[in-house]
């Protein structure tokens, strides 16, 4: 083994000489013991700075897991509420219901009216109600009349107006419409529920929230005919 030693001497901006340290340089293939204690040194400190930055880089992902997880859960809680509150709001108004009677009630020919079904399947009434007649269409493929309101030569609803629509089976009556060839109808409900709420159902059974009490959705001018609905017995009430 072949080894080389020097001095290192250095000059400082004093003009001194100082002696340096003496090194030693190992000239010798990479098989040499020194070599491989060093080599073996090296890889241990690369090894553990490698693992080292493993470890944090395995906290870092398993830390954003986490908070991904919590803002998913979190997400759905406030999915699962605002839920909660739609079906709680729209509770009673989606047991309120109505359309066409099947018969015709003729107390005399010249009296003629139209008897139209409501059903308050809810425990407790709604208020300031309009039922309407509305215009279905004539086949399948006519969808141009679908919800328009049916009026009289004069321009007036087919509609009666109730002041309170109590739980259970009721009807109440309209003037008749015309009775032209597939002419069809159906009944278009507003109303007010137990909480001020006001509401649309349209001939399809579509349910709607709407901004203004049902006199004032429709612009009927004062004063206003409230009637009451007539009790006609119906089936078992269901819960909110």
């Amino acid at each position: 083994m072949t080894s080389t030693y020097g001095v290192v001497a250095v000059s400082w901006p004093s003009s001194r000489w100082v002696s340096g340290a003496l090194w030693w340089t190992d000239r010798t293939s990479v098989d040499s013991p020194t070599y491989q204690r060093g080599a073996v040194a090296s890889c241990g400190v690369t090894a553990s700075v490698f693992s080292d930055h493993l470890t944090a880089w395995a906290t870092a992902a398993a830390a954003v897991g986490t908070v991904l997880t919590l803002v998913f859960l979190a997400s759905q809680l406030a999915i699962e509420l605002a839920a909660r509150r739609r079906r709680a709001k729209r509770g009673q108004a989606e047991s309120i219901s109505a359309w066409v009677g099947s018969d015709w009630l003729r107390p005399d020919p010249e009296r003629t009216t139209q008897r139209i079904e409501l059903l308050n399947a809810s425990r407790e009434p709604v208020y300031r109600v309009v039922a309407l007649l509305v215009m279905l269409p004539r086949g399948p493929e006519d969808t141009s009349q679908m919800g328009r309101v049916a009026k009289n030569e004069y321009g007036g609803y087919f509609m009666s107006m109730l002041s309170v629509l109590p739980p259970g089976r009721h009807y109440t009556t309209v003037p008749p419409p015309p009775t032209m060839m597939f002419r069809r109808y159906g009944v278009q409900l507003a109303f007010t529920d137990r909480a001020g709420v006001h509401w649309l159902r349209t001939a399809d059974g579509a349910l709607t929230e709407i901004k203004q009490p049902a006199p004032d959705y429709y612009e009927l001018p004062l004063p206003h005919d409230w009637a009451t609905p007539v009790e006609v017995g119906g089936p078992d009430l269901e819960g909110d």
